[in-house]
């Protein structure tokens, strides 16, 4: 029972760990191409 509960435990943590990682990493792309955006912008005007 207990070892059960450690196993579906650890797999539910590093299923929430991927979905934060992926999460922060996509925000991350998005925030980079929208700041290379602004600057191409700036530097054509």
């Amino acid at each position: 029972m207990r070892i059960s509960f450690l196993v579906i435990g650890g797999f539910y943590f590093n299923l929430i760990a991927k979905i934060v990682l992926v999460g922060i990493l996509s925000k991350h792309v998005q925030y980079k191409w929208f700041m290379n955006v602004q600057l191409l912008g700036a530097k054509k005007t």
